[in-house]
């Protein structure tokens, strides 16, 4: 199954998007979804993270996806949601890296933070790190999480 409608579901009820998969509560307002019943622009996804408000109605969906996506996805992606886009790439990466381990009742989580110095590109840039969609009433942001080898976009109503 294909869904290239993510932007359609923001305001509706939590409800609206079961046909992505099983909805986990994490927490108060957030889901989580293993979408593996839908491809986005064929691509597999690999999870859907679903922020909603006090109402259940949706504010915010993350898209997660393994790896970075090509050139040609990035054309696919112009086509539906427009060419008034913005392109920034890894201009330099920072080399200010830091780890640390935070111990909680018995929770362990190590922190990795990289941070970079971006600028404006286009989308036939082997380095993009960011492609950004400012829509009147929606927000459109494609991340390139290099730390983690997956691609991520993220629909907010504005």
């Amino acid at each position: 199954m294909m869904t290239n409608n993510f932007d359609e579901i923001l305001g509706k009820k939590i409800d609206s998007v079961l046909f992505l998969g099983a909805l986990k509560k994490t927490d108060t307002d957030t889901y989580l979804i293993d979408a593996t019943k839908v491809t986005f622009f064929n691509k597999d996804i690999s999870k859907v993270l679903v922020l909603t408000n006090k109402d259940e109605n949706i504010d915010l969906v993350y898209v997660i996806f393994k790896g970075k996506f090509n050139t040609s996805a990035y054309k696919e992606l112009i086509k539906v949601y427009g060419n008034d886009h913005n392109v920034f790439l890894n201009k330099k990466l920072d080399s200010s890296i830091s780890y640390s381990i935070r111990k909680e009742n018995e929770f362990e989580e190590e922190i990795k933070q990289k941070s970079s110095i971006l600028e404006k590109g286009n989308i036939h840039d082997s380095n993009i790190h960011y492609i950004i969609w400012n829509k009147d009433s929606l927000s459109i942001t494609l991340f390139n999480n290099y730390l983690e080898n997956r691609t991520e976009i993220h629909f907010k109503k504005k």
